[in-house]
């Protein structure tokens, strides 16, 4: 009898000791799952969060590419701003038509303010030099007048600044070189550019009608246009009044010093 509760006693205190041991404690499950849960709410979190990130990568993207094309519509309004501008200009001329007109029957009769010559919106002008005559557009719209001339090149002679070009005369294809002193140089905006083209500014003797002054004029490209010379204010100003329903209504009249310069007719 008691051999068997020795016997039972030994194996209590061992089971006992058995259960204490590291590595022997056993997990509920119960806190398996919510582990396990957690995980699967953690993965859900973190999937979410990548699609969260992914839609606003996408989005910044796309109003980058907005504003892109803002910056290219801003452009594209300037640059036609700028073109609008240019063409008023042109037709800058129009706005001095007279009002006191016969529209039916009738051209524009022009009565001129005493002691200005009446012109038309293109003339015969005579330049010197190169001592000829250049058919020109008037333009009350340009600041300065306009001279077209190609292979512009800039020296120094003396201390000064000097301009070498080249001008195709009307009855003739070979260029004529001329030579003459820069007087300033302006920057001119075209509807096309954005930082403007810089022309030299030279002086010519100029003749419209019994008119006769030096004036400044500056030197550019203009075989795409109809005319190589444009007269801008700086030589109708205080002296002619412009009717553009003329034309050629002031030949030069050249004083006996300028017809002895004269090369072409």
């Amino acid at each position: 009898m008691h051999m068997l509760i020795r016997t039972l006693l030994i194996a209590a205190a061992a089971g006992m000791v058995s259960g204490c041991l590291p590595g022997t404690v056993a997990v509920a499950e119960p806190t398996l799952a919510r582990i396990a849960d957690d995980q699967n709410a953690t993965r859900t979190l973190l999937d979410e969060n990548n699609r969260t990130q992914t839609a606003l990568l996408a989005r910044l993207d796309a109003m980058e590419k907005e504003l892109e094309s803002a910056r290219q519509y801003d452009k594209r309004l300037h640059a036609m701003q700028r073109r609008l501008v240019n063409e008023f200009k042109e037709m800058g001329a129009l706005c001095r038509l007279p009002m006191a007109l016969d529209a039916q029957t009738k051209p524009a009769q022009s009565t001129p303010a005493p002691g200005k010559l009446v012109i038309g919106a293109v003339e015969r002008v005579y330049l010197a030099p190169p001592g000829n005559y250049f058919k020109a557009r008037i333009d009350t719209g340009a600041t300065t007048s306009s001279l077209d001339a190609t292979n512009i090149q800039r020296f120094e002679r003396d201390g000064d600044d000097w301009v070498r070009f080249d001008l195709i005369l009307a009855d003739s294809d070979k260029p004529v070189t001329l030579e003459r002193r820069l007087e300033r140089t302006v920057t001119i905006i075209q509807s096309n550019e954005d930082n403007g083209e810089r022309r030299p500014v030279i002086a010519l003797e100029l003749v419209i009608g019994s008119v006769v002054q030096k004036a400044e004029f500056t030197l550019s490209d203009r075989s795409h246009m109809d005319y190589s010379l444009l007269i801008g204010r700086n030589v109708l100003k205080d002296l002619m009044i412009v009717d553009v329903a003329l034309k050629n209504n002031a030949p030069p009249v050249l004083p006996p010093e300028l017809e002895e310069e004269v090369v072409h007719e």
